[in-house]
């Protein structure tokens, strides 16, 4: 079997009513080279129903049910895993691709000879009823550096080398809203990973109220954050030496910040929630701890 140009990732949950959407926007793509891979995450809608008709009249599609419901990712390493294509593409199954994206996005593989991690312009888009409301543009040519990753990371609209997957390593499946910003920032730990960024707007991203983070509560993703940022301070505190552009020292401390602004944070809300008092307790010895 020959094997495709691009693998076209989509993880899907309950999406019956956006999934015909995404991959709708790959199979009306003027590139013919691809595969799709829509990994079904124990859906009880129509969600697999509909792969499936799709995959009577395309032979690209390829479905695999994974039903453990651990969230996002534990799907997405899988399907990244089944992968086929030198080129990864990872679809949310309530997003959509631009026309033209795929054939833009080989003909800019065309020019990389190292693992890279490729950064198109995204839109964002907002659903209301029907109707999908432009809502802003998101250009990363100018914040391929840690530290604007750190704070905004381009998930999942980027595209990269299967070899950078097999460099970085899977997705952290402990967690639940930011793991592939962790993946992009373990990224620039490792060598030999290049990053090109572009101002053509190739992904549509979908803001509605059955996203995971959009029903998740603010301490819960600035827990999960303060967690991101601990464990980068500590890497780069153990590390000695690591080939990357910015200072050591300075990401050390930059990452030390973080963790101890979101950890306060979080002892605000749970001061005004009435949060039990040993979270607090928790809170302010880690802040204590770590202030020096």
């Amino acid at each position: 079997m020959v094997r495709p140009q691009l693998s076209i990732v989509i993880p899907a949950y309950n999406r019956e009513w956006t999934i015909g959407d995404a991959i709708e926007s790959v199979i009306s793509q003027d590139l013919e080279d691809y595969e799709i891979i829509v990994v079904d995450n124990g859906s009880t809608d129509k969600t697999v129903k509909i792969v499936k008709q799709y995959m009577k009249k395309d032979e690209r599609i390829k479905l695999h049910i994974y039903d453990r419901k651990r969230g996002e990712y534990p799907p997405t390493n899988f399907g990244i895993m089944q992968a086929r294509g030198e080129i990864i593409g990872i679809l949310h199954s309530d997003d959509m691709y631009v026309p033209g994206t795929l054939s833009f996005v080989a003909e800019q593989f065309q020019r990389y000879d190292k693992p890279t991690i490729f950064y198109p312009s995204t839109k964002v888009v907002k659903q209301e009823g029907g109707h999908l409301i432009h809502l802003s543009d998101v250009h990363w040519f100018d914040r391929l550096d840690i530290k604007n990753m750190a704070n905004k990371s381009p998930d999942p609209a980027v595209f990269f080398h299967k070899k950078v997957y097999e460099i970085v390593g899977p997705i952290d499946e402990s967690y639940k809203y930011y793991g592939f910003r962790k993946w992009h920032l373990m990224s620039f730990l490792k060598r030999g990973i290049n990053r090109y960024a572009s101002s053509k707007i190739c992904y549509i991203y979908r803001i509605h109220s059955k996203q995971q983070t959009s029903t998740a509560t603010v301490d819960k993703l600035r827990k999960e954050l303060t967690r991101l940022y601990y464990e980068f301070y500590i890497m780069l505190k153990n590390s000695r030496s690591m080939d990357i552009s910015e200072d050591i020292e300075e990401l050390r401390w930059y990452f030390k910040k973080k963790a101890l602004d979101e950890a306060r944070a979080l002892i605000r809300i749970a001061l005004k929630d009435r949060k039990p008092v040993t979270l607090i307790e928790g809170l302010a010895r880690f802040i204590a701890t770590y202030i020096n």
